[in-house]
């Protein structure tokens, strides 16, 4: 007996398309020859796919990279530099116009021999090959006394670097402050080079000529005299002026009696060569900030009553390690002995007592001994205490900010002068408190 049961419809997919099939099954019973299996399968398959499946890939999508760059972007580098703007110079202060002959190319530090008429902040402008102008100078410094700088917008720390090539270089220097003395101006390679004197300590040096090269400007209507600029060999002969050319024959001016005149060295704790109260022929920092300084030398008599305190400019020279300078006391002192002391500010003066003779007509100036000066007298009070350690913890920014730091503080607070209050300077503050007061 056969027996039939109905297989339920099976939807298979296959690549989207679902395929029915029916079909019956036949059970037979044993010793009879089974039945032709009877199917519902379709006697033809589809021999394409559905019409509505894509057959390609969509054509927007692209099927190769791009050939060409598009239009839209540049295909060259720009061809012209953005214009420099340079700040305006000043007019009608006086002009100096000269060259200069270069020998190497190379990069040259730039020095001026200036002379203010006060401790105001002085300047003039260097203009080389028609480049913006520099404003060298600008700083307080002593006046009525040359001085060599090389630094510019009144930051000690800007120094005036240039680079040059070798051949001949026009300069322009413009005046900027009534009175102003310029004597020399040094181009040297030399970037250790601290030019003493007139500057001939410096090796391979090329200095413009500024006496002969003047451009004078015309006098001005005006009877109140503007800024001008002054160019000298070695002694300030006026280039330029301002101020109307008298008619009158000016009376002879008498020469000048040179006063009494000390050569002084100066070793500065942290600074050179200058040591400190632990290790006194240890180096520290041999690039200072400030490699001039103000010194006064405090001349006592026999009776230790103070007679004179000239002051002067002492200059770091980095072979040695010391400042030095000539300080004249402006009158002859009398002959007879006597005791000197020499002070900077933040600083205490550490040296054996020495009495220095002066014999009657001396020309040339007195050498005295080389002076130590401790460091660390913060708020010139004449001893190291809590007052100057606060000092120092105020400014210091080695592990973050400066608490509190007035910018008079951080130039105090920097013992060894490199431009930053560190863990430096504390240590150097603590290996010179054994020092209490000065001698």
């Amino acid at each position: 007996m056969k027996k039939l049961s109905y297989l339920s419809s099976i939807c298979i997919l296959i690549l989207g398309i679902c395929l029915v099939f029916g079909s019956h099954i036949v059970h037979a019973d044993p010793g009879i020859s089974p039945s032709p299996v009877v199917s519902s399968i379709p006697t033809s398959v589809p021999t394409s796919m559905p019409t509505e499946l894509p057959t390609t890939l969509p054509t927007e999508i692209p099927t190769t990279m791009p050939t060409a760059i598009p239009t839209d972007l540049p295909t060259t580098l720009p061809t012209t530099v953005p214009t420099v703007v340079c700040s305006p110079l000043p007019v009608n202060t006086g002009t100096v116009t000269t060259t200069i002959t270069l020998e190497d190319t190379a990069k040259y530090a730039v020095w001026s021999r200036i002379m203010t008429p006060d401790n105001n902040n002085a300047s003039y402008y260097l203009v080389i090959d028609n480049q913006c102008g520099i404003k060298v100078g600008g700083n307080s410094i002593n006046p009525h006394i040359w001085f060599w700088i090389n630094y510019s917008d009144g930051s000690p720390s800007n120094r005036i670097v240039v680079n040059l090539t070798s051949g001949p270089h026009l300069l322009k220097l413009i005046g900027d402050t009534p009175n102003f003395g310029l004597d020399k101006v040094i181009f040297t390679p030399d970037m250790s080079c601290v030019p003493t004197g007139l500057g001939t300590n410096c090796n391979q040096i090329a200095t413009p000529t500024l006496a002969s090269s003047a451009t004078p400007t015309q006098t001005p209507v005006s009877s109140s005299p503007t800024a001008s600029l002054t160019a000298a060999s070695q002694t300030p002969n006026p280039l330029v002026t301002d101020t109307p050319i008298p008619t009158e024959t000016p009376a002879p001016t008498p020469t000048p009696i040179p006063g009494t005149q000390f050569s002084v060295t100066v070793l500065i704790h942290g600074v050179g060569h200058g040591g400190d109260n632990i290790a006194p022929n240890s180096n520290g920092n041999n690039m200072p900030i400030h490699i001039q300084r103000t010194a006064a030398v405090e001349i006592y008599n026999s009776n230790n009553t103070l007679v004179a305190s000239p002051t002067g400019v002492v200059t770091f020279d980095p072979h040695t390690g010391t400042y030095k300078g000539i300080i004249d006391v402006g009158r002859v002192l009398p002959a007879g002995p006597y005791i000197t002391k020499i002070v900077i500010a933040h600083h205490f003066y550490k040296s054996a007592v020495k009495i220095v003779t002066i014999t009657s007509g001396e020309s040339n100036p007195i050498t005295l001994d080389a002076v130590q000066e401790v460091a660390g007298d913060l708020n010139g009070d004449g001893k190291l205490d809590i007052h100057d350690f606060n000092i120092i913890l105020n400014c210091i920014s080695d592990l973050g900010p400066a608490k509190k730091c007035t910018s008079d503080g951080k130039q105090a607070a920097d013992l060894n002068d490199d431009g930053v209050v560190d863990l430096t300077d504390l240590n150097l503050y603590f290996r010179e408190v054994a020092v209490q007061s000065g001698q």
